[in-house]
């Protein structure tokens, strides 16, 4: 198995060294609206996409959600497939998954009050952590990998630019707890703890060099 991979390297070689790099960079605003939790979310983003054979490659990305912290920082990888539509114009479509450490945006908490100042109801919605983060000195999933999927059009500007706009369609899970609570005992009722998974769409754009 092992001199199988070797080899198939080895084939690969002088196609991607022959092969066609872009660097891009750009922008997208996320949208996400989780039982009523709703959400917006800008991030800058650099990618690197490489072909391999054909209208086939591999893109390699870094996005950072443009908030103060350690927070909001994810690593992308994806196959890519361009189809060209004119000598310009050209699709591009991508499956993949994207990993980092979610930035506390994507939590909301809730409490409820009677006119007198009790506590009657309270609602937590959070994103589900799924992964660990190496040399993360909390143990345990800390940190988040969920599939992402994207579609752009893109478009030849001016000698190596080339700018895409498009979509991203990411899939995050999340855990919803909520009850009711009686102020007088404390007992808890209308006990709600679910997870769901939820379609979190984003506008996507970026100015790309063809190296």
């Amino acid at each position: 198995m092992k001199k199988t991979a070797i080899a198939i390297l080895i084939l690969l070689i002088p196609i991607i060294a022959n092969a066609e790099g872009v660097i891009k960079v750009g922008t997208s605003v996320l949208y996400g609206n989780v039982e009523g939790h709703k959400f917006t979310m800008f991030s800058a983003e650099l990618k690197y996409e490489q072909s391999i054979w054909k209208n086939f490659g591999l893109g390699f990305g870094l996005r950072k959600e443009t908030r103060w912290g350690y927070s909001g920082y994810y690593l992308s990888l994806y196959p890519k497939l361009t189809m060209p539509l004119s000598k310009k114009t050209y699709l591009v479509t991508s499956i993949g998954a994207e990993y980092g450490i979610a930035s506390s945006d994507y939590d909301y908490y809730s409490r409820n009050y009677d006119p007198g100042g009790n506590l009657i109801a309270q609602k937590w919605i959070y994103l589900i952590q799924n992964a660990p983060i190496p040399f993360d000195k909390i143990k345990g999933n800390t940190g988040i990998l969920y599939p992402l999927a994207t579609i752009s059009c893109g478009t030849r500007i001016w000698k190596r630019l080339v700018i895409e706009m498009g979509l991203k369609i990411q899939m995050l899970k999340f855990g919803i707890k909520s009850c009711s609570l009686d102020h007088e005992t404390w007992q808890a009722y209308n006990i709600v703890d679910k997870k769901l998974w939820v379609i979190i769409p984003s506008l996507v754009v970026h100015i790309g060099y063809r190296l």
